[in-house]
């Protein structure tokens, strides 16, 4: 498990609301001048970067550090480089026919939801729930009460989570506040309900659900509850829960897809914007245009990120391969390999037999394929009429009305993600288009590498290393960031995130149990790390394949277990991956997989799993 610092708290004092005795009667001179403070205050706060003419005093002892440029370069020689890289696309052309639908929101009601938002920023809950009171439109009530949920200086209970639920489960941060309800639950109580509706993640996000619990025995970080964990057993009855016409969540389409319901897979990933889902779903039924199609639409969706696009473009073209249409497979190589620096990016690389790009920026050069293969430009063409019966889209305009423009982002990237066809899409991007909105999730940064995010610190294990160097920092870096002093919540330890069960389990020393103290040592995290990997690679169900390795050592060898009892002996690695029935893990390995091919490459090692990966083989051995 990578090692999770508490989120920090602001300690400031909360603002204290100001109490005034109330006055039956006003005059119009006092109450204008109270607004119009107000409003300049509000205006103040919203635009501090330019809020001051003269500038500020700055310490001449402490000056403010310039923001340093990413450098690409090998750890000895620092290469200046400048990237050609077109990761944004352009907004489309848009043809308004007509203007979105807006709540029945007031400037009245504008300037006190501004208000309140504002008082809970700085912690006066108090003075917040006074400015809501005084709101007749209800559009943003939800958000009010979750940004209050989430607040540093507010301790929610498990009441006021469930009650949101209760209300507002269709707004995107649903399944934020599900999590926090989750953890937060009383003992005895059942788990609250999944918000119906709320949005589907295809590939896991920095959203994914936090570990429920560990299980210390079965690996160093196994996974017991999981957000996509496979609910009942593989002989168990689910047509009910997985019924199309019933409540869909966001577990609907993966539960379908982790016990082996492929058919309904396919249809429930349709219905909730799970196209990924669906599109695995469809390749082990070897329907593989229909694969094609789905895996397509999860590149063509601006609101998906590098890996996700990337990912999709992979196997896209495996399933373009098995209907022998090499050249449409090329086209989707070319597309994985624009993102380089990521998993599918890499083993596109070397599907095509192109330098990698790591290679190339060793030498200062840009990525043989630096630009974005295609052509993101569009012209669409929208009434928005459909907006006046529209919820969401009603909040993406009154979020716009008073200054919300990420809140406003993050609704239209759910609603895109949550589209089952491409006109569903079209009318959302038009929106976004109308409200000049880039919903996109890709960054210059997907396609620029810096060599100073792959440290590699002059630690080693006893004895030296006996697997590949590039694996452990490549698993020390996903889980630490090489900080040897690293503790977890749930209690893991140092470089390599060991559980002292684990860890006494590998070395026979059981003292480790009550003085884990001894883990925070360099070369003794990295001893029994690299022990355990090797004890995973030997491990019956890992059949030393490095893909499971890495997911059992994240997440126990259980989760690995159920893939291949599902896919059988036959399966290759890569499908055996993606249908591991735990979000975190499958991200995981792809990161620290990623990070060890890259490592191999700055090490001047050509990786061997990396020509295994592309070669679509059954195990991805070390050598």
């Amino acid at each position: 498990m990578a090692a999770e610092s508490k989120p920090s708290k602001e300690t400031a004092t909360p603002a204290k609301a100001t109490s005034k005795s109330k006055t039956v009667a006003k005059s119009k001179a006092d109450s204008k001048a109270k607004i119009e403070k107000a409003s300049k205050k509000s205006t103040k706060e919203k635009s501090s970067e330019t809020k001051k003419t003269t500038p500020a005093k700055v310490d001449p002892v402490k000056p403010t550090p310039p923001r340093p440029e990413p450098l690409i370069a090998t750890p000895n020689q620092p290469v200046p480089y400048q990237a050609i890289a077109v990761a944004a696309p352009v907004l489309p052309t848009l043809i308004a026919k007509g203007q979105p639908a807006t709540g029945n929101i007031t400037p009245w009601d504008a300037e006190r939801y501004d208000q309140a938002f504002n008082l809970i920023a700085k912690g006066d809950f108090e003075g917040a729930q006074e400015k809501s009171s005084q709101i007749a439109d209800e559009t943003l009530k939800g958000y009010l009460e979750f940004y209050k949920l989430f607040n540093g200086n507010y301790s929610s209970s498990y009441g006021e989570l469930t009650a949101w639920l209760e209300r507002y489960s269709d707004l995107p941060m649903s399944m934020r506040v599900w999590s926090l309800a989750k953890r937060k639950k009383p003992d005895g109580e059942s788990d609250p309900p999944l918000p119906a509706l709320a949005k589907a993640s295809p590939r896991g996000d920095s959203d994914s659900l936090r570990l429920a619990s560990l299980n210390p025995v079965a690996g160093i970080n196994a996974v017991a509850a999981m957000f996509d964990r496979p609910e009942p057993s593989r002989t168990e009855s689910t047509s009910g829960s997985l019924n199309p016409d019933s409540s869909l969540t966001p577990k609907s389409a993966r539960s379908a897809y982790n016990n082996n319901q492929l058919e309904q897979a396919v249809k429930l990933g349709v219905q909730v914007g799970d196209r990924w889902v669906a599109g695995l779903a469809s390749y082990r039924l070897k329907r593989y245009t229909e694969a094609e199609k789905h895996f397509d639409f999860v590149i063509n969706d601006p609101s998906q990120n590098a890996w996700s696009q990337s990912g999709a473009a992979y196997w896209a073209a495996r399933a373009a391969l098995m209907q022998n249409q090499k050249d449409e497979a090329d086209r989707y190589l070319r597309i994985a390999a624009s993102f380089p620096f990521t998993f599918y990016g890499l083993v596109a690389e070397q599907r095509l037999g192109i330098e990698p790009a790591v290679a190339l920026a060793q030498k200062g050069l840009p990525p043989a394929l630096s630009n974005d293969p295609r052509n993101l430009a569009r012209t669409l063409s929208d009434d928005f009429e459909w907006t006046k019966t529209n919820d969401q889209a009603k909040r993406v305009t009154t979020l716009m009305q008073i200054g919300r423009t990420n809140d406003a982002r993050a609704e239209l990237q759910d609603a895109m993600q949550r589209a089952s066809d491409d006109t569903t899409r079209n009318h959302w991007l038009a929106l976004a288009t109308y409200h000049k909105l880039s919903v996109s999730k890709l960054k210059s940064s997907d396609r620029l590498f810096d060599s100073s995010s792959y440290l590699q610190p002059d630690y080693e294990p006893k004895g030296g290393f006996a697997i590949d160097k590039a694996l452990v920092f490549a698993i020390a870096r996903k889980e630490s960031k090489f900080n040897p002093k690293a503790q977890s919540y749930a209690g893991a330890y140092g470089l390599m995130q060991l559980m002292p069960a684990t860890a006494a389990l590998v070395t026979g020393d059981k003292k480790l149990l009550t003085k884990p103290a001894a883990l925070l040592d360099p070369e003794t995290n990295l001893t029994i790390g690299q022990e355990y990997i090797q004890r995973l690679l030997a491990a019956k169900p890992i059949g030393g394949d490095i893909l499971r390795a890495v997911a059992a050592y994240n997440a126990g060898p259980r989760p690995v277990q159920d893939a291949v009892n599902a896919l059988g002996p036959d399966a290759d690695a890569l499908l055996i991956m993606e249908s591991i029935p735990v979000a975190q893990t499958r991200q995981y390995v792809e990161e620290v997989i990623a990070a060890y091919w890259i490592y191999s490459h700055l090490m001047g090692e050509t990786p061997k799993s990396l020509k295994h990966a592309a070669q679509d083989v059954r195990a991805i051995s070390l050598n």
